[in-house]
């Protein structure tokens, strides 16, 4: 498959002209191919517009997002990670002053959006890097220890964990799309939703399969109501008490716990 990306394209009456330059770094037209075979990307005839030969790239920026030929968006996942990561270390130093609730929200608001990540592989390494980092993010937030376990994470929080977020959204965009009134969208995603060879078919069977559900009956509500990011260990269900009691004591002074101090309860979180 092959992609071409331009800036600039006029139409005169039958004929385009596209934004090229003799300087391959210049030239505003970029063309990707996507394969995984390195032989498909070096058999490839020339294409000239406006008598420049077209730049052949292994990934481009379209929309926001960085595309690659090997359609693993790695590049991208990175980038966004990159980018939480600074700005919640921003919003950390800006509102070092607010309580853990206020900086849970404003990050949220502000560095969560991940856009483009409906075309990520959601199970993927790069994706669990991202929610690492989120993870990370709350920790220090809240001013638990970094090894304190993944799965008090949401109890932690007290909100929806990103990943599940993420998930959320992917089914909710590929509904959108299978309601698309444009034939070529409905005609294209109705061909990879229950092919698990694709990226898309991949991840609503797994998604599906962690909400104990069909793909036919997986819905973004669903998503929201069934999936955990980590979900507690049966045996474990007592440290998602002790953490509650204890970041609820150490916040509230007027909160008691029997047969604890509150200097004690600090020491044992690190504090």
């Amino acid at each position: 498959m092959v992609l071409i990306t331009t800036s600039c394209a006029i139409d005169f009456i039958h004929n385009l002209k596209f934004s090229t330059n003799p300087n391959p770094e210049k030239s505003k037209t970029k063309g990707i191919i996507f394969s995984k075979k390195q032989c498909d990307k070096v058999n490839v005839a020339p294409i000239i517009l406006c008598n420049d030969p077209l730049p052949w790239r292994d990934n481009l920026k379209l929309l926001g997002n960085i595309i690659e030929s090997d359609n693993s968006m790695k590049t991208d996942c990175y980038r966004k990670r990159c980018r939480f990561i600074g700005n919640a270390h921003s919003l950390n130093q800006e509102f070092c002053f607010s309580s853990p609730a206020i900086k849970k929200k404003l990050l949220n608001i502000y560095a969560t959006s991940f856009y483009g990540s409906s075309l990520y592989k959601l199970y993927s390494d790069q994706c669990d890097r991202l929610y690492h980092a989120y993870n990370i993010c709350v920790r220090d937030t809240f001013s638990v220890p970094r090894t304190t376990h993944k799965y008090l994470i949401e109890t932690i929080s007290e909100c929806i964990h990103p990943k599940v977020m993420i998930f959320s959204r992917f089914v909710k965009y590929v509904q959108s799309m299978l309601k698309s009134s444009k034939p070529a969208i409905f005609l294209l995603v109705n061909l990879v939703k229950d092919n698990n060879g694709t990226v898309c078919g991949k991840n609503l069977s797994k998604i599906a399969k962690s909400c104990h559900s069909s793909n036919e009956k997986l819905t973004s509500k669903l998503v929201n109501q069934k999936m955990k990011y980590s979900p507690i260990p049966q045996a474990e269900l007592w440290r998602e008490n002790i953490l509650t009691e204890m970041l609820l004591y150490r916040n509230c002074d007027f909160v008691q716990i029997d047969h604890f101090l509150k200097n004690e309860i600090n020491d044992i979180r690190g504090h």
